[in-house]
């Protein structure tokens, strides 16, 4: 919280980053603009030259966010990589119940019918 001239506190605004990027981007049309239509050269780039330098911060601010969240990101990735699998409340379920299929081994009649049709 900063004071104002007047000695009112005056609270900082947030701004998302999305929104910081489209005002630069918007910023920067506007003097692409004046630029096309202005026949003074060095007038147009001198205010282009202190509209570039005043927002500069911003620049650098949106790149240093854009990489924590990146950054944020990965970092969530990978911890989630490195951590076991937990089964899930069903899958244990389904594991403790006992198994209604029989394993009957085959019958002799099975393993004869078997050998005589390959011969």
């Amino acid at each position: 919280v900063r004071s104002a001239p007047g000695g009112d506190a005056v609270k900082p605004a947030e701004m998302a980053i999305k929104d910081l990027e489209y005002d630069i981007n918007s910023a920067d049309k506007a003097v692409e603009g004046f630029e096309r239509i202005d026949s003074n050269f060095e007038r147009s780039s001198t205010v282009g030259r202190k509209r570039s330098n005043s927002i500069t911060c911003h620049r650098e601010i949106v790149c240093e966010r854009k990489s924590q969240s990146m950054w944020q990101i990965l970092l969530s990735y990978f911890e989630k990589l490195s951590q076991p699998p937990q089964p899930s409340a069903t899958t244990t379920v389904i594991s403790q119940q006992p198994s209604t299929s029989r394993q009957h081994p085959p019958s002799a009649k099975r393993l004869q019918l078997a050998e005589s049709a390959d011969d």
